[in-house]
């Protein structure tokens, strides 16, 4: 059984009750990120993905969710990607570079490191994505994240996906 937003009811009131229990927190933005791209068809993500950055820039925000967010508009827009982005892709994708220039805006000095890394990675493939190329794996090294490869046969070799999945997964907030 599903909700209106296509997520299932157990899931929904799952995260409802995270954003109660934690109000200020990333964890409960985080998980509905992971659930609505698991779950939601590409138009419903797509408008879902739009209502969510809305509500997210005007609050306060965190580079983690803003990372997600980016995840998830540069995994529509490489869907049918072949050579050089059409005109929705490259919307899609210039909604993933705003996502990562706010996760960056919201990088401070006392934020951790490994998030600074997962933001640059993100950029990268992003550019790789409007050069109308599948990003590799070589993107986790030169972004400082050669700890991720581990994550790439669970992912299918696929660097976008293991760039989207791992930061939740060392984090612990995989859905």
């Amino acid at each position: 059984m599903a909700d209106a937003q296509g997520l299932p009811v157990e899931a929904w009131h799952a995260i409802q009750t995270a954003r109660r229990l934690e109000p200020d927190g990333n964890a409960g933005w985080s998980v509905e990120v992971n659930l609505a791209m698991a779950s939601m068809s590409p138009d419903e993500l797509r408008r879902w993905l739009d209502q969510t950055a809305v509500v997210h820039y005007r609050g306060r925000g965190s580079a983690d969710v803003a990372l997600a967010l980016a995840g998830g508009y540069a995994l529509l827009a490489r869907q049918n990607l072949t050579g050089a982005p059409s005109r929705e892709q490259e919307e899609l994708l210039a909604k993933a570079q705003s996502a990562v220039t706010h996760g960056q805006a919201l990088l401070t000095s006392r934020t951790e490191p490994e998030l600074r890394r997962y933001v640059r990675a993100m950029q990268m493939v992003i550019n790789e994505l409007r050069a109308g190329r599948e990003p590799k794996a070589s993107i986790l090294d030169r972004a400082g994240l050669p700890e991720l490869h581990e994550f790439l046969d669970r992912n299918h070799h696929d660097t976008l996906a293991t760039l989207r999945r791992s930061p939740a997964e060392v984090r612990g907030l995989a859905a």
